[in-house]
């Protein structure tokens, strides 16, 4: 994931080659940070909703299990949902949080509206997160 962000935007932002997780490089034109979304320092793969689902699933329990046999029992093999575990994260979140945000986007349940405060204060990755981008290197006046 890196390669492919230095390949595309290098040649916008210049040299991006000591741009690592968790880091900010200075550029030609402005800083630019990656963070890169993982299951866990053993596996590298992965994306946020890794993090986000067991989010949710602690604050909406019952909601959270009925959200997952309803997206494993009537999803088809050609559904966008089956491709990719992300995407199937994304859909039971989504109908999780229908109850109280009906029709609303994974953003707004998991945002301000949604989702308690609380599963991101206990989450080491928001932590990280937070401090990744409060080390934002702007020039601030």
């Amino acid at each position: 994931k890196l390669t492919a962000f230095r390949d595309r935007f290098g040649a916008h932002f210049g040299d991006l080659t000591s741009l690592a997780h968790r880091a900010w490089v200075a550029t030609t034109t402005v800083p630019v940070g990656c963070f890169v979304f993982h299951r866990n320092a053993q596996d590298q793969t992965g994306t946020i909703e890794d993090h986000l689902a067991p989010m949710v699933e602690s604050a909406w329990p019952e909601r959270y299990g009925g959200a997952q046999v309803f997206v494993d029992l009537h999803r088809a093999d050609a559904d966008k949902v089956s491709g990719k575990d992300a995407e199937r994260l994304k859909a039971i979140i989504t109908a999780a949080g229908q109850f109280d945000h009906p029709g609303d986007p994974m953003s707004v349940i998991i945002g301000r509206a949604g989702l308690p405060r609380a599963p991101f204060e206990a989450s080491p990755l928001s932590r990280d997160l937070a401090g990744f981008l409060a080390a934002a290197p702007w020039n601030r006046p």
